[in-house]
């Protein structure tokens, strides 16, 4: 897969820390789209998300993919649990970072097929009055990008 938005989690794919190191770890595009096939009606996803997929989706060190083995099984719990709650989105989206048990980062599908934008959920926001999609006021790139430069100057990324 060329690369041509997320050129930076490219071009960085290691995080070397004190006495650690993390190294990106991608999806083959058979698993890619495998996951359209499931999340997406078998459309393809926006191209940043397949990168970000290709690029790290195993293992990413700008995002936590929290304890799920896979990004299906991220999916499925992530979506049992809104259900559980009583939330539900109604239009397309991939859970992108899993930050909480009750919280995530996600992006719609149905928007920007190139870069979308980053929404944030809470299974508390009705309860405080907020949306369960509160816009993040980025990107993905914009998300990916931030982390990056925060790991590079010692900060954590998120």
């Amino acid at each position: 897969m060329e690369i041509e938005i997320l050129i930076s989690l490219k071009d960085n794919p290691i995080q070397v820390g004190v006495g650690h190191t993390f190294v990106n770890q991608g999806l083959a595009v058979s698993e890619i789209e495998v996951l359209e096939q499931a999340w997406n009606s078998g459309n393809q996803f926006p191209k940043s998300l397949r990168e970000l997929l290709y690029l790290a989706g195993n293992f990413c060190y700008v995002l936590d993919y929290s304890i799920w083995q896979s990004q299906q099984e991220m999916q499925d719990e992530l979506r049992n649990e809104m259900q559980e709650d009583g939330n539900i989105l109604n239009r397309p989206f991939y859970i992108i970072d899993n930050y909480a048990s009750d919280q995530f980062l996600f992006v719609y599908l149905d928007e920007d097929q190139i870069d979308p934008m980053v929404y944030s959920y809470t299974s508390d926001a009705i309860s405080r009055e907020r949306a369960l999609d509160e816009p993040m006021g980025y990107t993905l790139s914009h998300l990916i990008n931030l982390g990056i430069e925060a790991v590079k100057e010692g900060r954590n990324p998120m």
